[in-house]
């Protein structure tokens, strides 16, 4: 465990790491191509530019491209005119979402020991900077000190420096593939008389690997999705399996009973926004599971998930559920919900666990008590 003048220090290396990366990409003295002409190209071109490094164009299928067209000013090229062209070297920085687009290329460039591609962690929600870090840092340190194995506070640790740095590698070192279901809350959720309260359900994924993680054996599961297409598969996935002593709700999950503007940005994502383009119906916890005896709680709801612990409080008090929340869609997250539940669990285990590869840093907070 780090001592606060150590975790300071590692802060401050990891914060310097982000020029150096770009300062070994700029060594090969290579052209330096962007694979993408969408807002992830232009994240990245915008980390050369802070540290002073043109880009000589943008790469695209061949199905997006149009000869003589240009993005922030550099052409554009169709990755075929640049990779088939053997007699010259170059190095190619990701810059879209589409992961087998990438794979192609690297496949396309693996015999190719002259040319180079590199990845920068995509920040999906929010930029962290050094500066923000520092000027929180004694609560930053506290929540490290909470953390109740050394895996979690490396977790916690290299997830900062990860958003310091933009280096893929950490991530790496630190994924965990299970994700709510796994040895950390197996104890609290495998026994007969559980009761699931899933929050963000989606399509009904988490209850699915909820029911086959715990054999069928189960008391109760409360579902709620507020998307109504997501809900719609959720409806049918409950339908096709059979599966009983299931309450589904078609709703957001809040501190109180009311309505709130939502937007929506892809299937997985709904977030409450003052200029959303959709009317939801929320509700709190302690409304709707009313005295059950819950015993685990997955959350998962895009920003909204310290309201939803407050409109929680009756059943974490009651109940003292094993808690999974994800604890990444707001820079403040890692600071305010840990300490909110101490605040109710006074004598919890809290761990730490990365389960992407997508390079989202994406991270979720375990509460044992």
């Amino acid at each position: 465990m780090l001592t606060e003048k150590e975790f300071l220090q590692e802060i401050a290396v990891a914060a310097d790491e982000r020029k150096k990366f770009v300062k070994n990409i700029v060594a090969h003295g290579l052209p330096i191509f962007i694979f993408g002409a969408g807002n992830y190209a232009k994240e990245v071109t915008d980390i050369f530019n802070a540290h002073g490094v043109k880009i000589d164009g943008y790469l695209v299928d061949e199905q997006y491209y149009t000869s003589n067209t240009f993005y922030l000013n550099r052409p554009i090229y169709s990755i075929s005119e640049i990779f088939n062209d053997k007699s010259k070297n170059f190095v190619v920085i990701r810059g879209l979402a589409n992961r087998i687009a990438l794979q192609n290329a690297k496949d396309r460039l693996a015999e190719r020991s002259g040319c180079f591609i590199y990845e920068f962690i995509k920040e999906k929600f929010y930029t962290l900077t050094y500066d923000e870090i520092i000027s929180e840092k004694d609560k930053f340190f506290e929540t490290y000190s909470l953390l109740s194995d050394d895996t979690s506070r490396q977790t916690f640790m290299i997830y900062l420096k990860a958003h310091l740095s933009l280096v893929p590698s950490y991530l790496e070192s630190i994924f965990e593939p299970k994700e709510y279901f796994n040895e950390l809350t197996r104890d609290s959720i495998t026994r007969g008389d559980a009761i699931f309260v899933d929050c963000g359900a989606y399509n009904g994924d988490s209850v699915e690997k909820f029911i086959d993680f715990v054999g069928g054996n189960y008391k109760k599961i409360f579902a709620f999705e507020p998307d109504n297409g997501n809900f719609i598969k959720l409806q049918q996935m409950i339908k096709d399996n059979e599966y009983k002593n299931i309450v589904l709700c078609n709703c957001g999950i809040w501190d109180k009973k009311e309505t709130l503007k939502f937007n929506s940005r892809k299937s997985t994502s709904f977030f409450i926004s003052e200029d959303g383009n959709t009317i939801v119906n929320v509700d709190s916890i302690d409304n709707i599971v009313g005295g059950e005896k819950v015993t685990f709680i997955k959350m998962d709801v895009e920003g909204a998930e310290l309201k939803a612990l407050n409109g929680a409080i009756q059943t974490l008090k009651r109940s003292k559920p094993t808690l999974a929340i994800s604890v990444y869609h707001r820079k403040e997250d890692l600071i305010t919900i840990p300490q909110f539940i101490k605040s109710v669990y006074k004598d919890a285990r809290f761990y730490l666990r990365e389960h992407r590869t997508q390079n989202l840093l994406e991270l979720d907070l375990y509460v044992i008590p």
